[in-house]
């Protein structure tokens, strides 16, 4: 059978950011079967429903710009995920229903972020020099470790203070030949430094835009 995708974009602050991306799924897929959705279901042994998140977050992290595509039946009309809106928990605003997305997931290459580190602002100084010299952590991966460079991998960094708070503004790498940087390992790498790895103990991660090779907002 044919499908066709619509894309949701939604936002997911709060305390739902403590769920996992599983559960996040299985979320949306309740309140879309909640609403009678068409949904596309995949063939074969065990038939399930297609939902690709783009870049799924890490528990903890909160977002003001999550997508989600759907496969939908060719067939169904526009208009199939009216009600949605109300289905989802607190902490899940969907911002935009697209029916007819152009462009592929897969465009997206950088991501950028907003840190936020409470009552930090007496570190302002070295924290914006700090990522000026190579700074290196360890990435664990399955059943092995690596040693990562952050410096060089991050796009785009700026700080900024209100007086109180520290808060940096990243652009970075999010697939593609670039590879994927996550905001919590940049984070981790204050961990060498013995004044800066206090920022690691309370930090506020809100992903912010989606963005493709050029820079250009997805």
């Amino acid at each position: 059978m044919e499908k066709r995708l619509v894309r949701i974009k939604f936002e997911k602050m709060g305390d739902i950011k403590y769920i996992s991306h599983l559960d996040m799924g299985r979320t949306f897929q309740r309140a879309l079967r909640r609403i009678e959705a068409p949904l596309w279901f995949s063939e074969g042994f065990s038939p399930h429903p297609k939902l690709n998140f783009a870049l799924p977050l890490s528990v903890g992290s909160e977002s003001l710009c999550e997508l989600l595509d759907v496969a939908l039946t060719a067939d169904s009309p526009k208009g199939s995920l009216e009600g949605l809106r109300e289905q989802l928990p607190a902490g899940i605003r969907i911002l935009e229903i697209d029916e007819a997305p152009e462009k592929k997931l897969s465009l997206i290459e950088f991501c950028s972020y907003t840190l936020t580190f409470p009552q930090k602002a007496e570190l302002y100084d070295k924290a914006k020099e700090y990522f000026s010299k190579p700074v290196t952590v360890e990435k664990k991966g399955k059943g092995k470790s690596t040693e990562i460079e952050l410096s060089s991998l991050i796009r785009r960094i700026q700080w900024k203070t209100d007086g109180h708070d520290l808060a940096a503004e990243l652009m970075l790498p999010a697939g593609g030949e670039r590879g994927y940087l996550s905001p919590e390992l940049v984070v981790k790498g204050f961990e060498a430094d013995e004044e800066l790895k206090q920022l690691c103990d309370d930090c506020r991660i809100v992903r912010t835009g989606l963005y493709t090779s050029d820079e250009a907002l997805f």
